[in-house]
């Protein structure tokens, strides 16, 4: 069973996930561009060298005899070239731009995944400490919900409440975010008011991300977020939701919901 929510423990979290992008962003953003090129012509060296030790050993397999009538000497010539051709055109002149363009779209994808897993692990806690807190809410939740002997009377009331918490978080858990968030109205009494319209497109882009295409770019067409500054208006929201939560859990039941 999980201990009370501490909001100390959380706000470390998203602190330290803040100074992580920050951080990468900045050490990324303040690299000059000779240094761009630099590392971008150090990965196209890197594959050169690999395409002329794999030729290298095709080249000894070849004069072994293992594959002396599949490739002679012209033949990996032309394929060493073909391959050297295309490297010269994956790492051509603009390159390092396009990296750097890249990067900062991918470090936002990352940045989604990373708070949206944050944020949903919060949900989780605060759930089941106020279901520990108030066993009522099984009853408005599952009203129907049957139950055994041997499940109530197997081990120790405290084992059975704990069991019941897991079920109940784990199955909430599987729903979709808007699901989550109207069972917390009107079972927990939490409601995100103006957030919650864009907590589920937080959500749903970190769903388009994890089960699409992660590399592919959030475009306008994507969000109702302003591009410039997104990673700032989504960090604030989730944490300014969590904060609300967190407080609301803390007016009814403060045992459960502690500062540090």
């Amino acid at each position: 069973m999980r201990e009370p929510v501490v909001w100390e423990q959380y706000k470390l979290k998203l602190d330290q996930l803040d100074i992580l992008f920050l951080f990468v962003m900045c050490g990324f953003l303040d690299l000059s561009e000779a240094k761009r090129k630099k590392f971008v012509r150090e990965l196209k060296l890197k594959e050169q060298k690999e395409i002329t030790e794999t030729m290298e050993k095709l080249r000894e397999l070849s004069k072994s005899g293992i594959l002396k009538d599949v490739y002679d000497e012209k033949d990996i010539q032309d394929i060493e070239r073909s391959q050297q051709k295309k490297v010269g055109a994956n790492y051509r002149s603009k390159t390092h731009t396009q990296y750097a363009e890249w990067v900062e779209d991918r470090m936002l994808s990352a940045e989604i995944l990373f708070r949206v897993t944050i944020f949903e692990d919060f949900l989780k806690h605060v759930h089941a400490a106020l279901l520990r807190a108030d066993t009522k809410i099984f009853a408005s939740a599952k009203p129907k919900r049957a139950t055994t002997y041997e499940e109530v009377f197997s081990g120790s009331f405290e084992q059975f409440k704990a069991q019941q918490i897991c079920r109940e978080v784990e199955e909430l858990d599987r729903q979709s975010l808007e699901q989550r968030l109207d069972y917390f109205i009107k079972h927990l009494g939490i409601d995100f008011g103006k957030q919650r319209e864009g907590l589920i497109e937080i959500s749903d882009l970190r769903n388009k991300i994890a089960h699409g295409n992660p590399l592919q770019a959030i475009t306008k067409d994507d969000t109702t977020f302003a591009l410039k500054g997104i990673q700032g208006s989504i960090a604030k929201m989730i944490r300014d939701a969590m904060k609300l939560a967190f407080d609301k859990g803390r007016a009814k039941h403060p045992h459960q919901f502690l500062l540090k």
